[in-house]
């Protein structure tokens, strides 16, 4: 065996040809995938390789790329690897791209505005050719960071929160067609009055006002005018405080029958306050969420039927390892064949997914 190097250099090509006893040119020929059209033999390719394996050379594959013009490095920022909404996206969305031979690089911000600019001028300097966007992004200094990447040849797909200003795709569930989902579920279990509960922030979100279009739209459809939808909303992003309006709604003269969340894991925080101050649900009220965050939460494990609540809640379930999917498609397709690009809102189908904690409370049965 031929030994080259000393410590832990890095192997070349020069190195591999002068233990073959071939060229550069043959060595690199065998060694990046060349040898049909540089019409090396196959007994020559065999030699080159088991000489490269023994050296331990490894292929410079972005130096290859680079070559080419190409790096096929792709950029996924997300929030936090924990979170069930972004994790599937995430997974899937690698999975995708990873098979067509593209790298992805992950920026995980921790909900941290400079971690989100700093991640994103990372990967130009890592001229990645595309990024996802997995994040609740929006905010001025994260925006300038954004529009260096479009002053780019460097492609942007966003995960259900639209760029309205930029014409940049955009993939997400049907949010409209969840909420009417919703609407017509608690409509046909006989309840009077929704009360959807959200942050002030949450309230300004493309998908929440969606979600609220399509319960108010699903009740009008009605005609019957037995059910309404009410808002109740907290300062700023506290979703501790939730709970409390909650409360405070249902201590009024007309309390609602079921609440309603912007997210599963508001309904599960909700959920406990309100066991903590003696309610029940869904004796007390009914509640339904979005996301399904408990079965993404154990789906990787392939668990069944396990909850973090006592009480199962219903909800909504985004097809998330499909929109991963989706805008990985996108994506290749807008770097491949750029004529073929996507644009606009790319809208998926949703699933309503009845548990227990809609069932319609005890009082409102009974007539209050």
């Amino acid at each position: 065996m031929v030994k080259v190097g000393h410590g832990f250099e890095r192997v070349t090509l020069k190195d591999v040809a002068n233990a073959s006893g071939f060229s550069v040119n043959t060595v690199s020929a065998v060694l990046n995938d060349r040898r049909k059209t540089e019409r090396v033999g196959e007994k020559t390719a065999q030699h080159i390789l088991k000489i490269a394996k023994e050296l331990g050379y490894r292929r410079n594959l972005a130096a290859y790329q680079l070559v080419g013009g190409r790096t096929k490095s792709l950029g996924v920022l997300v929030d936090l690897l924990t979170n069930p909404f972004a994790a599937p996206i995430a997974e899937a969305f690698e999975r995708e791209t990873s098979s067509a031979g593209y790298q992805c690089l992950l920026g995980c911000t921790e909900y941290n505005g400079l971690k989100k600019v700093e991640y994103i001028h990372r990967f130009l300097e890592f001229q990645v050719e595309g990024l996802l966007l997995v994040t609740v992004w929006l905010n001025p200094d994260v925006e300038e960071a954004l529009k260096e990447v479009l002053s780019t040849r460097t492609r942007l797909i966003a995960v259900d929160f639209p760029w309205r200003d930029y014409d940049v795709p955009t993939v997400c569930c049907d949010h409209r067609q969840g909420g009417r989902l919703l609407g017509q579920h608690l409509h046909e279990l006989g309840h009077t009055k929704i009360l959807y509960l959200a942050t002030e922030r949450d309230l300004g979100f493309y998908s929440v006002q969606e979600r609220i279009a399509g319960i108010q739209e699903a009740l009008e459809a009605e005609a019957d005018g037995k059910c309404v939808l009410e808002i109740g909303e907290t300062q700023g992003y506290d979703t501790h405080q939730l709970g409390e309006v909650a409360i405070r709604y249902m201590k009024g003269e007309s309390p609602p029958t079921a609440l309603a969340f912007s997210h599963d894991i508001n309904a599960f925080v909700a959920m406990k306050h309100l066991e903590s101050k003696g309610y029940r649900v869904p004796n007390d009220v009914a509640m339904v969420g979005f996301d399904d965050a408990q079965y993404e939460l154990f789906h990787p494990f392939r668990v069944e039927g396990v909850q973090p609540t006592e009480v199962p809640i219903t909800t909504v379930r985004q097809p998330l390892r499909e929109i991963g999917a989706e805008a990985a498609r996108q994506m290749m397709r807008a770097i491949e064949k750029p004529d073929e690009a996507s644009s606009g809102i790319t809208a998926l189908e949703v699933e309503l997914v009845v548990r227990a904690s809609s069932t319609l409370p005890e009082w409102a049965r009974n007539g209050r």
